[in-house]
């Protein structure tokens, strides 16, 4: 198995806390929780975000809707790049608000959905969560997990603060 993953604000996913760690759930933070369970050889993890203040409703309201509209798309034989266009479309149409300033809420382009195989943690098959050049079809019924996460944190190319939200 894996740990479970408690990361805040700027940290993606995937920080396990340690004994001994300093660090402090605050009203202001964004907080993921991602988990994995393991049932009849199925591993499917799992994540969520919260935020106890009101501040991050916008960025949170983003998250919902891109990652409904992904589940919305899917199907049989849907291109996997038009789920992650549909999904980025959506999530980039948002703005959020932080200290008087409007930034825009864009995806982060390495992370992504996957579908779910027996025995095997991220089955194979990625779901991206923006358009991408080529990108496979559905075939046949698969699995699929969508988790979203909310994150703050900088543009790695220019150093501009700005909301990057994924859906993983």
């Amino acid at each position: 198995g894996f740990p479970t993953g408690c990361s805040l604000n700027e940290c993606a996913a995937h920080y396990t806390p340690n004994p001994g760690d300093r660090i402090i759930l605050n009203k202001k933070d964004i907080c993921k929780i991602d988990f994995g369970v393991q049932t009849n050889g199925y591993i499917i993890d799992c994540a969520f975000s919260m935020s106890f203040d009101p501040m991050h409703n916008e960025i949170m309201k983003a998250v919902k809707d891109a990652t409904n509209t992904g589940i919305a798309n899917m199907g049989i034989d849907v291109r996997l790049t038009d789920i992650g266009e549909s999904i980025q479309e959506v999530m980039e149409s948002y703005e959020a608000t932080y200290d008087n300033k409007t930034y825009p809420i864009k995806c982060i382009r390495n992370l992504n959905g996957h579908n779910i195989k027996p025995y095997e943690i991220h089955g194979g098959k990625s779901v991206p969560i923006i358009k991408m050049e080529i990108i496979p079809k559905w075939k046949k019924v698969n699995y699929l997990l969508l988790k979203h996460l909310e994150v703050l944190g900088r543009d790695l190319w220019n150093n501009k603060i700005l909301i990057v939200v994924i859906l993983h």
